[in-house]
């Protein structure tokens, strides 16, 4: 059985630690956190814990925690004996001994199950022993598992930014439209959803429609009139057509 310690109580720790618990081959032993109320979900399944002093020994520390104090919480952990990798896309890679990262690729939220063989997991290491361990615990939970350098998977990170965040705040300005016009935002279900598919399948760059793409100009120009009272959209909107102008010339 593969001993871990979680670190974090975020989103990323939740879907993680549920994950590790139905594989049967992990056994998270432990989960620290400074703020105990944000233990109270894990403390009815395991252990749990608020001081660095008391973290027990495991083959595993995966710290699961916001950007900001990843590498401060890594260098809390760095004198135990196993593995200490991190979840962040963003972040660099520990300097010192036995340290990785253990990326999965993944927007996660507390609303939403996900199933973590369907999930890349991202695996960096400072040495060849630390990646081979990292690789067999991905194993465990995906069937896609990727070794990058600390390069790759920053841009990947970025990557998946715009893949994701960017997209879905584009989205809710959709939603903002239509709750503005007394429009169900429903009826744009089917074509979110054939986009995301078109995307995945096939070459999205490829698969761009719309009036930018064709240089639709009486489109474009009837759109900017209706947002002319929303200076912050059509700031968007042109960028946007702007973009997808440009890099259609580039084809």
């Amino acid at each position: 059985m593969i001993s871990v310690i979680l670190t974090g109580t975020g989103n990323v720790a939740r879907h993680m630690f549920n994950a590790f618990q139905k594989s049967g081959q992990v056994e998270v032993k432990q989960v620290f956190n400074h703020r105990k109320k944000t233990l109270d979900y894990f403390s009815k399944k395991t252990k749990t814990t608020t001081s660095i002093k008391e973290v027990e020994t495991a083959d595993f520390y995966i710290v699961a925690v916001s950007d900001d104090i990843t590498l401060q919480t890594c260098e809390l952990l760095k004198n135990k004996p196993g593995i200490i990798a991190h979840t962040s896309g963003n972040q660099a890679l520990p300097e010192f001994k036995n340290s990785g990262v253990f990326y999965p690729l993944q927007t996660f939220s507390k609303e939403k199950n996900v199933d973590f063989s369907e999930i890349p997991i991202c695996v960096e290491a400072n040495s060849n022993e630390a990646e081979q361990k990292l690789v067999q615990l991905g194993n465990v939970l995906s069937e896609n598992v990727q070794v990058l350098n600390g390069e790759q998977r920053k841009k990947l990170h970025l990557a998946a930014v715009f893949a994701c965040n960017f997209s879905n705040h584009v989205m809710a300005l959709s939603e903002k439209i239509c709750r503005e016009n007394d429009i169900e935002f429903s009826l744009l279900r089917k074509l979110i959803l054939e986009t995301a598919e078109k995307a995945v399948v096939h070459s999205p760059r490829k698969m761009q429609t719309g009036p930018a793409i064709r240089r639709d100009k009486a489109t474009l120009r009837s759109h900017e009139e209706s947002l002319e009272n929303k200076p912050e959209l059509l700031e968007v909107y042109k960028l946007l057509s702007q973009s997808i102008k440009d890099y259609g010339n580039e084809l």
